[in-house]
């Protein structure tokens, strides 16, 4: 396995957990798997408790059938304090700039004002979404966005009552109704929409390439927004939104 990380210190094998884990994204420590081994997700916006950065791209664990528990392809090894490694910018980025964690895990500016988001569906299925609030802030983390199901026969919409952005999905009339909007459509529905355009940005996770069908999702809040973000990192190297930076961590 080719190493991202150049002196890597602290090293440690985490088992993917809740979400796919991302190439060169800081990740969160989300206890113990059955095993015993270190569990781990993409670091939330605005996090202060990172784990490291993942070094390359596990299999997606919510795949159906399950996946094998024991299978090596959902563990990742990730590298921790000290460490010099490589994350992706979430935004233009200079050298010798402390960075923070934004949104999908990215780095940003510590300094910056780090905006709430949300992921929803699985990245494997190609149904996942990041919610992202489009102001940054603590005030973001007040929005909150659901997916419906309303029964069958229903035509996708979107609706906004206060914070809370509401997708009804399209139904087909097969029994009590199943979900035919992709995530693709969900996030167009949400750009054509007046007010819910103006509070979030809905766009694919990762690879997801959001021709997947969506799931229902009950209310969720979307968390992170801060005025400012806690430095876990250096960068070594500048870079644009998306280019790969050399960072030590803190």
């Amino acid at each position: 396995m080719e190493r991202l990380a150049r002196f890597p210190v602290n090293e440690l094998s985490i088992k993917a957990e809740r979400e796919q884990l991302l190439h060169a994204r800081f990740v969160a420590f989300d206890g113990k798997s059955d095993q015993g081994d270190i569990k781990g997700r993409l670091a939330p916006a605005g996090s202060d408790r990172i784990l490291g950065i993942p070094q390359y791209d596990t299999a997606d664990p919510k795949a159906e059938p399950a996946p094998d528990p024991n299978d090596l392809t959902l563990r990742t090894d990730a590298v921790r304090s000290g460490s010099i490694a490589w994350v992706r910018a979430g935004e233009e980025i200079d050298a010798e700039d402390e960075l923070a964690v934004g949104a999908g895990g990215k780095a940003i500016k510590a300094d910056a004002a780090v905006a709430a988001s949300v992921g929803t569906g699985v990245v494997g299925e190609n149904n996942a979404i990041t919610w992202t609030a489009n102001e940054p802030g603590p005030e973001g983390s007040d929005l909150t966005v659901a997916i419906l199901n309303t029964g069958k026969g229903k035509a996708l919409s979107v609706d906004v009552d206060g914070d809370d952005i509401i997708v009804t999905a399209a139904t087909n009339e097969v029994g009590a109704g199943e979900i035919t909007s992709t995530a693709a459509q969900v996030e167009a529905a949400i750009l054509e929409h007046d007010v819910a355009s103006q509070l979030v940005t809905a766009s694919n996770t990762g690879a997801s390439t959001g021709a997947g069908v969506v799931k229902a999702v009950a209310e969720t809040p979307l968390a992170g927004g801060t005025d400012s973000a806690t430095a876990v990192a250096k960068a070594f190297t500048g870079g644009d939104l998306d280019d790969y930076l050399e960072v030590e961590l803190y």
